[in-house]
């Protein structure tokens, strides 16, 4: 009985649950992506979506690194 159960467990790609998990794509046409698609929809996906989130973040930190400078030459000149 066990060994039965054990035969019906599905194994998912890496690739496949990466899409499955952060994709906007319905499961059911997931399902039958060719690992083609896959690819073009998560290099896609990383253009479009990750891509440009992480440069606006470097861009953020970037102005709040300028601006603690300017804070700490602010606190240092004020004491002379």
């Amino acid at each position: 009985m066990r060994d039965e159960i054990e035969k019906n467990v599905y194994v998912v790609s890496p690739l496949k649950k990466i899409c499955m998990t952060i994709g906007e794509l319905p499961t059911s046409y997931l399902e039958t992506m060719t690992y083609y698609e896959m690819l073009v929809w998560f290099t896609n996906y990383l253009r479009d979506v990750i891509i440009p989130t992480v440069n606006n973040n470097a861009e953020a930190v970037i102005e709040l690194q300028e601006l603690f400078v300017k804070l700490q030459t602010y606190v240092n000149d004020y004491f002379d």
